[in-house]
């Protein structure tokens, strides 16, 4: 096919790479001088019999009247691109490649770490967009837990009978009315936080924007979070039910424990994979995770040390305020850093189980100066 000239005029062209047949774009101006394919390396003469040169001209909407780029290929009689919309950062589904990408970004885009779920996780809460996010939410989770400390301070002096049943009741009551409301008030931009933290992450980006949804819209999201929670928690509480009588009431909180460390990360990527409040399990996340064992063993291995020192700092503050009420807020900060931290390491997981991390990896590769 007989090349073209590319048109000053136009914004950028399309460039047909003759070693690999890649299709690439750049601006007209730079397409004057040869080029290296983003894929392979080769060089691109946009004059040369070798190369194909398409031009992408501005053209205007009929409908709507703003300006979209129409791209011609000539090697299809009719083919039509609009404009596409920010790339879909849901979990557990792989980015498919643009035939067409930009030069100018493609060099500017991030490389994928070499450790996924390593690198730039446990350092998460530090970083520029997730400092604000774990401040705040330190400072809200340090209330939550000195209301919790004042709970357990009056239901002891109920207790050992150093106040009355009226008195024990307008206390607890107010002691109540806090903890509820720093709980639900943290928890609603938390939670939004929170499913942003892995949906950006799995989606292969290394910042987490604030999202910006109403409180209601917030509120909504805590609530499924918590939903999510408790549906997880359900199954092993129904099995721990006969060991009641041996081992008390408490069966039931410990047994969130283990549902919080093997069935709700499960439940959560199979939750936001299927973009629904009912369907709440995802066949393929499990066979996704199962044939990546080294990666569903690691995920279990820091979602125990993660949750142990919450467990112990929570233990302390609340249950022995007396000696240890200091605690509540360092148990707060913890509490935000490990809550981050666990989010970023769940996006990270869906990208490496999805083959996100792999695709990464392989467009970063031409950007590496070849040998010669």
């Amino acid at each position: 096919m007989a090349s073209k000239e590319p048109d000053p005029a136009a914004d950028h062209v399309v460039l047909v790479c003759p070693s690999c047949g890649g299709k690439c774009r750049a601006l007209a101006a730079a397409a004057r001088k040869a080029l290296r394919c983003p894929r392979c390396g080769a060089a691109i003469q946009p004059n040369s019999g070798s190369s194909q040169v398409t031009t992408i001209q501005p053209a205007r909407s009929s409908s709507s009247g703003r300006v979209v780029r129409a791209v011609l290929l000539e090697e299809t009689e009719s083919t039509a691109y609009t404009a596409r919309g920010p790339e879909s950062t849901r979990p557990l589904e792989i980015p498919e490649p643009d035939p067409i990408e930009d030069i100018e970004v493609r060099r500017k885009r991030p490389p994928a770490p070499r450790a996924p779920l390593w690198s730039g996780v446990y350092d998460f809460p530090w970083h520029a967009c997730a400092l604000r996010a774990w401040f705040l939410f330190g400072i809200g989770l340090s209330l939550v837990a000195l209301m919790g400390a004042g709970l357990s301070y009056v239901i002891n002096l109920y207790n050992t009978g150093a106040t009355g049943s009226m008195i024990f009741f307008r206390v607890f009551i107010l002691f109540m009315k806090g903890f509820v409301l720093f709980f639900f008030w943290t928890g609603t931009y938390a939670g939004g936080f929170f499913l942003a933290t892995i949906e950006d992450t799995a989606g292969g980006n290394p910042k987490v924007d604030w999202p910006e949804d109403s409180i209601w819209e917030k509120f909504f999201t805590f609530l499924y979070v918590c939903w999510i929670f408790l549906v997880s928690a359900t199954p092993l509480g129904i099995a721990a039910s006969p060991l009641k009588p041996s081992l008390g009431f408490n069966i039931f909180a410990w047994s969130l424990v283990p549902s919080t460390i093997i069935v709700f990360a499960i439940v959560l990527m199979s939750a936001l994979s299927n973009n629904s409040w009912g369907l709440l399990w995802n066949w393929e996340v499990l066979r996704h995770l199962l044939v990546r064992p080294h990666v569903l063993l690691l995920l279990y291995v820091m979602s125990a040390l993660l949750l142990a020192p919450c467990l112990a700092l929570g233990y302390l503050t609340i249950a022995e305020y007396s000696h240890f009420l200091f605690l509540a807020p360092l148990t707060g900060f913890v509490w935000s850093a490990c809550l981050l931290i666990y989010g970023r390491l769940l996006g990270r997981v869906a990208w490496v189980v999805t083959g996100g991390h792999e695709l990464a990896q392989r467009e970063a590769r031409p950007r590496r100066k070849r040998r010669r």
